[in-house]
């Protein structure tokens, strides 16, 4: 696993934590994402990739950290690139890899993966659409979520299978102004 020195990955945990504590659960994004926080059930981890391959190596090493006994405790692990992936399309390409070894790994129903990635687009919507906001986030990361903490979470929510039309509809009524400046330092 490629880490880099202490100091910068601490900027850049304090940037997601910036990240996260005004747009996931700020703009309530993600109704359960405080709770799992509050109980230090949420980690960031950073990669300093310098390539595909070292990005996809590194989310295999945190998939298995995650999938450790003593880190059951874990209810997501959102593992952040700070030096590679920039490019979307490449950024597809290894979450599409991660993807396929949670297949293989045979870890479909235990572990899920939400993307973010600071161009996020969603294929066949316009490119001045509010709604890749949903999923835009200072730095290309890959969120680890454990399967039975997120329908825990879901069965204390009304109505979750309308989060993300929620979530969309309430960036889309945002001028771009107002998304400029929710966005501004991050």
């Amino acid at each position: 696993m490629s880490l880099g020195p202490p100091k910068k990955n601490l900027e850049i945990i304090e940037h997601i934590q910036r990240w996260v504590d005004r747009i996931v659960i700020g703009e309530n994004l993600c109704p359960f994402a405080r709770p799992s926080i509050d109980r230090g059930q949420f980690e960031i981890k950073v990669s300093e990739a310098t390539n595909i391959e070292e990005a996809y190596r590194d989310a295999l090493t945190h998939i298995e950290y995650f999938c450790e006994p003593s880190n059951v405790h874990l209810d997501s692990l959102l593992l952040v690139f700070s030096t590679t992936l920039h490019e979307f399309e490449v950024y597809l390409d290894c979450l599409s890899a991660c993807e396929y070894a949670l297949e293989t790994l045979e870890l479909e129903g235990i572990i899920q993966l939400a993307s973010f990635h600071p161009d996020y687009l969603f294929d066949g919507t316009d490119v001045t659409d509010h709604a890749h906001w949903t999923n835009r986030a200072p730095f290309p990361a890959i969120h680890l979520l454990r399967e039975s903490s997120v329908s825990e979470a879901l069965n204390s929510v009304t109505h979750p299978d309308k989060i993300p039309q929620r979530n969309i509809e309430h960036l889309r009524k945002l001028s771009p102004t107002e998304l400029k400046h929710l966005f501004h330092d991050l």
